[in-house]
């Protein structure tokens, strides 16, 4: 996410100085990442002794996208930054903050945002997670914002990535948890 407003198409400039005159932000790349493997709620009801729509008229939910043993939060996050960079044209070398949010992140510390800016070779990134569930992605923009309109000097492009990996974390041994989304999702804007 960045950029001067839709009314002013913005160019690339390394300068650092933001060139909007404080009118407003765009996202200028997005990208999206899932991991292979889908788990369907038939299957998953049937397993609990369900009938095998349960989960699906309760939820909506027909499948979900379920991470392999060893992926990581931020393999996924990296996957849908990587994607979001290329639809904008940018580079890694071209950000200048990484906000993640999670509910999942790889460990406690460091970040996951630290680890995907490692994966991209964003050095010059400063880079934090967002602890807030759904409302990560949402808060992290909003960070972002405030970040572009007061820095100077850095990199003028902030890349918001939210990332789930909560199918990590469910358990499939009762109804009321199996019902509950278990795919990952992350989605990237610079």
């Amino acid at each position: 996410m960045t950029v001067p407003d839709a009314y002013r198409p913005a160019r690339a400039d390394h300068s650092g100085a933001a060139r909007d005159g404080g009118r407003g932000w765009a996202i200028r790349g997005t990208g999206a990442h899932l991991p292979r493997d889908v788990a369907h709620s038939a299957d998953l009801s049937r397993s609990l002794g369900l009938e095998p729509d349960w989960i699906e008229r309760r939820t909506g939910i027909r499948r979900r996208h379920v991470v392999a043993p060893g992926e990581a939060a931020s393999d996924l996050a990296a996957a849908a930054a990587r994607r979001a960079l290329e639809a904008a044209g940018l580079d890694a070398a071209d950000l200048g903050l990484i906000v993640l949010g999670t509910s999942t992140p790889d460990v406690i510390a460091p970040s996951t945002a630290c680890r995907v800016q490692t994966m991209l070779g964003a050095r010059r990134a400063a880079a934090f997670d967002i602890s807030a569930a759904c409302t990560g992605f949402v808060f992290g923009l909003q960070t972002a914002i405030g970040w572009l309109a007061t820095q100077r000097g850095a990199p003028p492009y902030a890349l918001v990535v939210g990332a789930s990996r909560s199918s990590r974390g469910s358990r499939t041994s009762t109804p009321r948890s199996a019902s509950v989304p278990s795919s990952t999702r992350s989605w990237a804007g610079t």
